[in-house]
């Protein structure tokens, strides 16, 4: 069997983006080959949720990853089919792929009861149009409807960090097979 750690040396090298991070993680990581081999698969299997990967734990962590590595994330929600992930149909595309995060729709209704909440009784007394008047003044002012894209939040861009993580993961993992190292 070909020397497991000796393989991802050279690759740390000839890599870069998140695919160089996973290799670093494991380099720093793994004792020897077969630890290399349970911590990736680890990875695959449980994911970065587990909290084994130390530096994506925290949200200041993980938004950070997502906007230092916001151009690859993008370039994999794409061969998922999400070219815009910040509008109505690019949110809903995300929470099919990644259940955990509410979809647009519930962001919008998420939204109208928190705006209920604010006016209070004052929206019981109000009309449709008076109620929809206050939506858009009210969504405005929290930028969520600003020319109808929706930005991610810090939970969105957890999951996203995550998932690049756990998604270049899993190609190393398939390159490694291929080459038959594992």
């Amino acid at each position: 069997m070909t020397n497991l750690l000796n393989v991802l040396k050279t690759m740390e090298i000839e890599t870069t983006g998140v695919k160089n991070d996973v290799i670093n993680f494991l380099l720093a990581q793994a004792q020897d080959n077969e630890d290399a081999e349970g911590i990736l698969d680890n990875i695959v299997t449980h994911g970065c949720e587990s909290g084994m990967v130390n530096h994506l734990i925290y949200y200041k962590d993980t938004v950070k990853y997502f906007e230092d590595h916001e151009s690859e994330i993008k370039e994999m929600l794409e061969g998922f089919g999400i070219v815009d992930v910040e509008s109505w149909d690019g949110l809903q595309e995300l929470s099919r792929i990644f259940p955990q995060l509410d979809d647009a729709d519930t962001r919008h209704i998420e939204a109208e009861e928190e705006i209920s909440d604010y006016y209070g009784d004052d929206w019981d007394n109000m009309d449709e149009d008076e109620q929809m008047d206050a939506i858009q003044e009210y969504a405005s002012s929290i930028c969520m409807y600003d020319n109808d894209p929706m930005e991610l939040n810090t939970q969105d861009k957890n999951y996203l960090a995550w998932a690049i993580f756990e998604y270049e993961a899993v190609n190393l993992e398939n390159e490694l097979s291929e080459m038959e190292v594992l």
